[in-house]
């Protein structure tokens, strides 16, 4: 009589147990896939990232272009200003002889 309940429990730990690893094999396929997706993603994201700091690193290098753009426009402006003086200050000398 133990002997037969041994079994039984024996056989419905055996069945118990093909139904996990029925389910444990067909949950790895879907948690695989899942992982290769998250994956997917992350790899999605770190090449977003990388061309985030691309565009912003060109950003910054177009601005200090900009910038010294600007600086010898400013500069050209000044000479241009201090020509323009030194004219004015000799068509006086020539308007006073």
């Amino acid at each position: 009589m133990m002997r037969k309940a041994l079994v039984r429990k024996g056989f419905a730990l055996a069945i118990l147990m093909a139904f996990v690893i029925a389910m444990v094999g067909g949950c790895c396929d879907a948690c695989k896939k899942n992982v290769d997706e998250a994956k997917m993603y992350a790899d999605q994201a770190a090449a977003s990232a990388a061309k985030a700091d691309s565009a912003a690193r060109n950003a910054e290098m177009a601005a200090a272009d900009a910038k010294a753009s600007a600086d010898k426009a400013e500069a050209a402006a000044d000479r241009a200003e201090a020509a323009a003086a030194k004219a004015e200050a000799c068509l006086m000398k020539k308007m006073r002889k």
